[in-house]
Order: structure tokens, then sequence, then C-alpha cells
């Protein structure tokens, strides 16, 4: 008896401390839909269910099935926004909080939110990140998928990219190749080739292909020389990880 009335006891000093909202320490409570559900700022007129991230998106499911959901956690983060987004998805206006209390008590209900998704999350790649691999794709299987096996064929390869000049009735030079174990692009015929109208007819900007090549994990090297038999050679090349033009 003494034991089933300490949880009982327990039980309801948790709710007390919920329902404080603010000055609850939801760190402590953890992050549980429950502990979401207790919480003074959704008055009791929003129960949720499951809290999941998409993207960049949160999507809250409420015990009635209305899919409440954030764009970006920048609109999570705004009670304003937040206030907008949950009466259309649910037709519940929440009642602002006391004034100077707004930013202290939704910042306490958002963290919870979010802790609670990160639990059932998806994150997808950037969009940029995306495109370039599949341009580099694109690039790499046009020009027959080349692959340098030693230092006079990585000599030859340099020579041949920086004698390229783009006409469409040539054939598509080496812009991306294999090399050593990983990915190579030469960013200034790669740029220029991809352009033309049997690909994309479109002229990336340079900042576009080079922040895509960052995400894709890729370094840039300056005149970056290989040498065989005496013979030598520099050119400017982006590597990155070979797994970048795997399927």
């Amino acid at each position: 008896m003494r034991k089933k009335h300490a949880e009982e006891s327990a039980r309801a000093r948790f709710h007390k401390r919920v329902q404080a909202g603010a000055n609850v320490d939801v760190d402590a409570l953890g992050p549980t839909v429950d502990t979401l559900n207790a919480l003074t700022i959704f008055s009791r007129r929003i129960k949720f269910q499951t809290v999941r991230r998409r993207g960049s998106m949160i999507i809250a499911t409420t015990c009635d099935g209305r899919e409440i959901i954030w764009p970006t956690i920048a609109d999570l983060g705004s009670f304003i926004k937040s206030q907008a987004i949950i009466a259309d998805a649910t037709d519940v206006y929440l009642p602002t909080p006391d004034y100077g209390s707004v930013r202290k008590s939704w910042d306490a209900a958002a963290g919870l939110i979010l802790k609670i998704a990160s639990g059932d999350k998806q994150l997808l790649q950037p969009p940029l990140q995306e495109e370039t691999r599949d341009l580099l794709r694109l690039m790499w299987r046009a020009a027959g998928q080349p692959q340098v096996h030693n230092s006079t064929e990585f000599i030859d390869l340099m020579r041949e990219l920086m004698r390229a000049r783009r006409d469409p009735l040539e054939a598509t030079p080496p812009t991306v190749f294999v090399a050593e174990e990983f990915s190579w692009v030469h960013v200034p015929t790669f740029r220029h080739w991809v352009s033309l109208p049997k690909f994309t007819n479109r002229l990336y900007p340079l900042a576009d292909i080079r922040t895509g090549l960052h995400l894709l994990g890729f370094e840039y090297f300056e005149n970056l020389s290989r040498g065989a038999d005496g013979d030598s050679e520099k050119c400017c090349l982006w590597r990155g990880p070979l797994t970048t033009l795997e399927d």
C-alpha cells in the first residue's frame, strides 16, 4: 500500500510540476508526448499523439488525426508563427501567455517538441548536394566512365582537360574521372560542358558548384602535380569520395 501511495504521490507531483508551465524542467521529466500534453501552454486544448521530423519539417499529429506542420525550426521557435500554424491545422487558437513570459513558456514547449521529434527523424540532404551528385554522375557516364590507373595516364588526362574546348560536336572530355580510389572533377571544363543543351542547357553559377562539391565532401587542390619518367603536369582539381559516382 505504501508503494502504491508513493507512486500515486509521485505522479501527482509530476503533473503539478508539468502544469507549472514555463517553470518546469522538461529535461528532468523526459522528452515524452505525455510531458508535452501536460504543459500549461497548450491549455489542455490540444492532445498530441506523435511528433516526428522529416528534413527541416517538424510534424506533430494530434489524437484526433490533425497534422501540425512547422516548415522549419525557425517557425517552431516563434510563438506567433506557431500560434497561427496550430490554429490553421486544428482550429484551436492558443491563448497568449502573460506579457514577459511568452518566450520562456514557448521555448520550453518548442525545445520539448524538437527533442521528441529527434526520436523519429529522417534528415534529407540539401537539394544542391543531390543535384551536384547527379550532375557528376551524368558527366562521368557521358565521357565513358574514365578511370586513371597510373601517373602517366593522369598526366595525359590533365593535358586533355586543359586543351578541351566547349564544342557540342566533340566527344565529352573526362571532366569527372576516377583515380587513386577517389572521384576527381575539373570544375572549369565540367561547368562549361554540363551547360550544353544535350545535358542541362543551363550555366551553373561557379559558387553553386563549389558549394555542392563541399557538401559532398570534396577538397580543392590548386596546381596539383603528377610526374612520371621525367615528365610532369599541374592542374587545379577537386577530389572527393569514390562513392559519389556509385549508384
